[in-house]
This record gives structure tokens, sequence and C-alpha cells, in this order.
């Protein structure tokens, strides 16, 4: 312990000995604020020549560069996954989580909704105040998903201005309730102007759609992609909903009219 102590605080080689017992230690490759640690070996009755010393060397530098091959190799993996504006999962992480969570409900028996998000005219911002803010709108927004989502819920980047929001274990009056929860907060939300000069607000476009039993992710995604295109129709600012497990429509401009549809269905 004491020359691997000694090894992290000097960043080179040390040594210790206690009676008749020698260490050497060497830092793992590495920049030294990463902390990545150090390697000894100790042995009995006998120090460690100048050879050996040597060969310990290259040793740990051989195993610090595999720590650092597998430290690159899990950060290019999650970036493949990720969205590097909104440090959401993009669409290709989302696939994946979807594709698992519909065997994991089918196996199971549960729901699973699915919201798709839109920002209602986003080109216009881009044109208006340039892609920059642009970036802070998908930025603000991506932030309010996170925030509003369950530890068991996937919100995403799905591409451009469109968001996903996977809901486990949630039928479609829940998953309703909670794109007008989202929706409400984001358009209450201000996003600063980069300028300085004030601020400026977005509403979005939700589609919803649910299934069960057997679920296909391809069919659930082009279910709430449908709803969106209604809720953009239907004037934006608003949530359309699908019911794929009872094959019908339920459509909702906030938690009232849910309820409402919901006491006529029966």
């Amino acid at each position: 312990i004491a020359a691997e102590r000694r090894a992290l605080s000097r960043h080179r080689m040390a040594e210790a000995h206690a009676g008749d017992s020698f260490a050497v230690a060497h830092p793992l490759a590495g920049a030294p604020e990463q902390g990545t640690g150090a390697m000894a070996i100790v042995r009995r009755g006998k120090d460690f020549d100048a050879g050996q010393r040597d060969v310990l060397r290259y040793l740990i530098g051989q195993a610090g560069v595999s720590i650092e091959n597998v430290e690159l190799h899990e950060l290019v993996a999650e970036q493949a996954v990720t969205d590097e504006l909104t440090r959401l999962p993009n669409n290709r992480g989302f696939r994946r989580w979807i594709e698992t969570e519909a065997s994991r409900a089918e196996r199971f028996d549960h729901e699973l909704s699915l919201l798709m998000l839109d920002i209602d005219d986003f080109k216009r911002i881009n044109d208006t105040y340039g892609h920059l803010q642009g970036d802070e709108v998908l930025r603000v927004v991506g932030s309010v998903l996170r925030d509003e989502s369950r530890g068991i819920d996937e919100a995403a980047r799905y591409g451009g201005e469109e968001f996903a929001i996977g809901l486990p274990e949630t039928g479609l009056e829940g998953a309703v309730e909670f794109a007008d929860r989202v929706r409400e907060r984001i358009a209450g939300t201000e996003v600063p102007m980069l300028d300085g000069a004030g601020s400026i607000r977005v509403t979005a476009s939700v589609g919803a759609a649910t299934a069960a039993a057997k679920i296909d992710p391809t069919t659930l995604i082009d279910a709430a992609d449908q709803a969106l295109y209604r809720a953009k129709r239907a004037g934006k600012n608003r949530t359309k909903g699908t019911d794929l497990g009872r094959n019908a429509g339920a459509d909702g401009a906030g938690k009232g009219d849910w309820a409402a549809k919901i006491r006529s269905d029966g």
C-alpha cells in the first residue's frame, strides 16, 4: 500500500519495504487527474533489481493501455446511442429500447404506450432567430422530458424537432395525461434568447399510441405518428391518441377532453 501511494503521488515508479517484504509500484498509464490507479508487486526475501523493474514498468504500461481502450470503447458505444445536443438517447438508442421493452411487455402481458412529440412551427424559430437559438429550444424541451419522465420511461430525440417517449406499463389514458402535462410545461417554459434579449416560448403537439398483447414496435411507432399528424391538423398544441389494443381511436386536447372521451366510450 505504501508503494502504491508513493507511485500515485509522485506519478512514477516507487518502492517500499517492511521487514523481509519488498514492494514496487507504478501508476497505470493515463493522465494523473483521471485517478486510474496503480499496480504493485510484492515479494519476500529479496528486493527487485533494475531489470525486473523495467519488466514491471512495461507490463503495467500495457495494462494501462488496455484499460484506456476499454474506456474508449465504452465512450464510443455510449456516443453511438446518445444525442449530442440534448444528451437524450438518439433514434438508434430508442429503437433498441423499444424492441426490448415490447418483448418484455408481451412476455408479462403489460401495456406499452408511446408518445411522439413535435415542436410546433420549429422551422419558423430557426428562420427567425437562427439555428443556434433553435438548438437551445431543443435542449430545453429535452430537459423538460427528462424531468417529467419516470425512471422506467425512455425519452429520446427521435430526429430533428421530434421526440419519442416510451411509457412502459401505461395505458392510453395515463399516456395522454402525461402528454398533456408535458405540453403544458413546455408551453409555460421560457427559452432564454442567446443574445440575452428576453426569451421565447414554444408549444408542442403529441401523438399517443398504446398496445397490449402482441406488440410490434413498428406498428406502435406508426400509430403514434399518425396520431401526431392528427394533432397537427387539428390546430397544434394538443394531444391525439390511438389504442391499438382495443382497435379504437381516442382523442384528447387536454385532460378534460380526454375524460369526456372515456365517458362517451363507456
